[in-house]
């Protein structure tokens, strides 16, 4: 062995290479392996271009997204594969609701507060798979999944982009920072619905509730009620009328049979908790907090004490349903709280103590776990302004949007009615039932024609993520029914007019507002381009059906250029037909008439605001129509000038109304002419039964 002049042997300096290359190499791959472990994946982008590059004191964590909602508070929680609970603060509240029931990755803002961060430190992260052995089998993974992102990031972009608009109008998430476990975070990739067998719609049909019901007791209180007592309230026993108020009568009523439960669908126990400890590596305290712990920890608890001690098997049953004690409303301040969606491992609804005996408590709660967001009413503030709907503030069934929106029912034969078949001044008359007494019972109207392109679109179809739902209108009659329609004398025996922007879809973020509550005589007006007016020509009271006449106007005027003055139609729906119109005195026809398909998208509000909701002793009809803000759509269209008051001509010979003994839709001129109609204020408040298919036992719903 030589030695070179005052150096190291050529073999050493040649081993001290080898071992410099060797360090080299372990110090890349460890590189690697912390940016696999640490979510910093380049084939994994962010589907949100908007998010901001992470920073050192970042987290990530997986699990499950839940949307809690109550009557004061919608907040997020990310549940771990282990069992604890992070409450997130969104930069986004979109995505909320759009990924309710997803398995998710968050990135955890450094921003966060200390004792947040580290509660969420404290969540274990999931192992992730070691990176592939040789250079060319990482390229090559690198490329395949950079791919498969790329495409999930664009569709989850346009998704997010969709909800973005749907959700606009809407005021943001009332969020409850509710404990030191809320984080700020952001969404940066989903894994789709945690239940891999959750239906993708909204099932349809018959079907079964399954459900698991909770009367706990805990800090020295007692359970709100006894099994016995809530047994007689909640099912039917041999002898129990179908008039009788239980909720399995509740639930066939509204639903006229496709949602039923049962005894062999519905396990109820009395479960004893200790008032505070730790569950899942976190500490709860029922007797003086509510947060998001206690939420998780009474369901938890409820499990471990049915499966361990009871020895009963509960794992195969998503719904559970806990009922507290009275005094719990001391810290929960809420009748009740549900779950969104039941696309999840589970689906969960709370019930305070105070609400125990309130079967439309539970169906609000319920209705939440069926993807079912708050009812509100047009002009009025409060999420829960429509008194005709249990999503609402109603002690009632489900108003005609959300039956749809469930299949729970359809509209009137010929009654779907969209551009084609709803011509702009013909006129269509409907006999409508009530809501609850046949399985159609509704008119729809879904304004295609205010599309772009003119080209017609079922609701259910995808559309481009700069571009909303029009708003769909339903038409239905309710009045005072059973035990299960409560209404007040100004909504009793009306016709209800709503608008939706949601589809059937479980993952339909839009909410139904109701335009108008309408006696005999009284119409309602949407402004152009919608352009639909209902009016009522006749209510069969007590307790019968209604009689309405649909019209779609082109504009608010019946002197639109080009032959509108000699088309035979009544282009301004005000009962007038061409030369009948004042509007057309002195008019001077055009050569083209005027382009309804360059109408803008969306269509300009107007900028005045909402009214003040008039008291129960205005009830009367209005002589004039206000301006109203409506929810997602234009204001309702000027106010009938006094001067010229709604008169209704004999229709045309070219046109003539059907006799009375008509089907219940049908073309027709104007109305009647001995009905008078007013225009109604939309911010006043105011059969035979179908034999019913019994549920396929094996499809359940929960």
């Amino acid at each position: 062995m030589s030695a070179a002049a005052g150096g190291l042997p050529s073999s050493s300096v040649a081993l001290l290479r080898l071992l410099l290359a060797s360090f080299m190499v372990m110090t890349t791959m460890m590189m690697i392996m912390d940016n696999l472990c640490e979510g910093k994946q380049l084939s994994r982008p962010s589907p949100f271009p908007s998010s901001p590059s992470s920073s050192p004191r970042d987290v990530f964590r997986d699990g499950e997204l839940h949307v809690l909602m109550s009557e004061s508070s919608t907040f997020t929680v990310l549940r771990t594969s282990g069992g604890r609970v992070l409450s997130l603060l969104l930069d986004d509240d979109a995505q909320a609701l759009l990924f309710a029931g997803h398995l998710i990755r968050i990135r955890i803002d450094g921003r966060t507060s200390r004792s947040s961060t580290a509660a969420a430190a404290s969540v274990p992260l999931p192992q992730t798979p070691p990176p592939p052995a040789t250079a060319t089998a990482t390229a090559t993974a690198t490329a395949t999944a950079t791919a498969t992102a790329t495409a999930t990031a664009m569709a989850m972009a346009k998704a997010k982009a969709k909800a973005i608009i749907i959700m606009k109008k809407r005021k943001s998430f009332r969020r409850m920072m509710l404990s030191d476990y809320t984080v700020r975070a952001q969404i940066v990739q989903s894994f789709g619905f945690a239940d891999r067998d959750a239906p993708k719609d909204a099932p349809a049909g018959a079907r079964n509730i399954t459900s698991a019901v909770f009367l706990i007791s805990t800090c020295g209180y007692r359970a709100a009620l006894n099994a016995s007592s809530f047994r007689s309230m909640w099912l039917n026993g041999p002898s129990t009328p179908r008039t009788a108020n239980t909720m399995q009568n509740y639930w066939d009523f509204c639903s006229q049979g496709t949602s039923r439960m049962s005894n062999e669908t519905q396990v109820i126990f009395e479960v004893p908790l200790p008032c505070n400890g730790t569950v899942n590596g976190q500490p709860y305290n029922f007797f003086t907090q509510c947060s998001e712990v206690e939420l998780y920890a009474w369901m938890d608890l409820a499990e471990s004490y049915v499966q361990n001690t009871l020895k009963r098997d509960i794992s195969l049953i998503k719904q559970r349903i806990a009922v507290l004690p009275t005094e719990m409303m001391a810290s929960c301040k809420w009748a009740g709280m549900g779950s969104i969606g039941c696309s999840g491992t589970r689906c969960y609804s709370w019930i305070n103590g105070a609400a125990a005996t309130e079967l439309s408590a539970y169906m609000h709660e319920m209705g939440h776990n069926m993807g079912l967001q708050h009812s509100g009413r047009a002009g009025y503030m409060s999420e829960y302004a429509d008194k005709s709907c249990t999503m609402g503030s109603g002690r009632t069934c489900f108003n005609a949007p959300n039956l749809w929106r469930l299949k729970w029912a359809s509209p009137l034969p010929g009654g779907d009615l969209n551009g084609t078949t709803l011509e702009v001044g013909q006129w269509k008359k409907f006999t409508i039932p009530n809501q609850s007494t046949a399985p159609q019972s509704f008119v729809r109207i879904n304004p295609s024609w205010t599309l772009i392109t003119g080209k017609e679109s079922l609701s259910t179809d995808p559309l481009p993520a700069d571009r909303e739902l029009a708003p769909v209108y339903f038409i239905s009659f309710r009045y005072r029914h059973y035990v299960f329609e409560s209404f007040s004398t100004e909504s009793n025996n009306r016709v209800h007019v709503y608008s939706f922007q949601g589809t059937q879809s479980v993952e339909s973020l839009s909410k139904p507002v109701l335009q108008a509550v309408l006696n005999t005589g009284e119409e309602f007006r949407a402004q152009v381009p919608y352009g639909l007016v209902v009016n009522v020509i006749k209510i069969t009271a007590p307790n019968g059906n209604s009689t309405v006449a649909i019209c779609r106007a082109s504009g608010e005027s019946e002197a639109q250029g080009g032959d509108s003055c000699s088309d035979g139609r009544d282009n301004d729906c005000n009962g007038r037909v061409d030369e009948a119109d004042p509007d057309c005195s002195g008019a001077v026809e055009t050569l083209q008439p005027p382009t309804r398909s360059s109408l803008p998208w969306p269509p300009a509000a107007a900028a005045a605001s909402p009214p003040k909701p008039l008291s129960p002793s205005s009830s009367r009809p209005s002589s004039q129509l206000p301006s109203l803000q409506l929810h997602h759509q234009p204001p309702l269209t000027r106010p009938l000038s006094p001067m010229s008051p709604l008169r209704l001509s004999p229709p045309s010979s070219s046109n003539p109304p059907p006799p009375e003994s008509s089907p219940p839709s049908s073309s027709l001129g104007p109305p009647t002419a001995g009905i008078s109609p007013k225009a109604m204020n939309s911010t006043l408040t105011g059969t035979t039964e179908t034999p019913r298919t019994p549920p396929s036992p094996s499809h359940e719903c929960f």
